[in-house]
């Protein structure tokens, strides 16, 4: 035990806590600012502000009028939380996973859908690891963590297109209010 709490107090980039691994704004901040420099950390800030203020207006009260919208609020929060808080790893997609399903089998959500879900981020791995391998047998000069960046990147992508969806099937809702099965 000893040992460990050494290894976290030591080692500043312990590989779970690293932030290119991560699915967030931070991530993103991470990587632009390896290529960028500080200004990189200026579009965490704004993706960050904008993303709150995209999930502050799904509570609208005028725009919860069905118990399935306010479930569309509660999904689309939970994917902005991804994105913003300080630590959110792709692992921390699951979440939304039962929303996701209950969305699927009330027709609200489609096929397509439902595959991007479970597709996405396997093959953004095996891109990313193709592209790693690439990258070590040639040594080309790309970013330390490919892995991570392209990991990270699609599921940020996917937390915020989740949000997205939100926005638009509560404004659907509102107009013809509906219920799943």
């Amino acid at each position: 035990m000893i040992a460990m709490l050494d290894a976290w107090r030591n080692d500043a980039n312990i590989s779970p806590i690293d932030p290119l691994l991560m699915m967030n704004w931070r991530m993103m901040g991470t990587h632009m600012q390896n290529l960028f420099g500080t200004a990189g950390f200026g579009v965490t800030w704004i993706g960050t502000v904008i993303t709150t203020l995209a999930a502050l207006l799904l509570w609208k009260s005028s725009r919860l009028p069905t118990p399935l919208s306010f479930l569309m609020a509660v999904f689309g929060t939970l994917a902005a939380t991804n994105t913003i808080t300080w630590h959110s790893h792709v692992y921390m997609l699951t979440i939304l996973t039962p929303f996701m399903a209950y969305f699927y089998l009330g027709g609200v959500f489609g096929e397509a859908l439902l595959n991007a879900w479970i597709f996405a981020l396997p093959s953004a791995l095996f891109l990313a690891l193709c592209l790693s391998l690439l990258t070590h047998l040639y040594q080309l000069p790309l970013n330390e963590n490919p892995t991570g960046f392209l990991l990270g990147m699609c599921a940020l992508f996917l937390n915020h297109y989740f949000l997205l969806l939100a926005h638009r099937n509560i404004s659907g809702l509102i107009s013809s209010p509906q219920r799943p099965a």
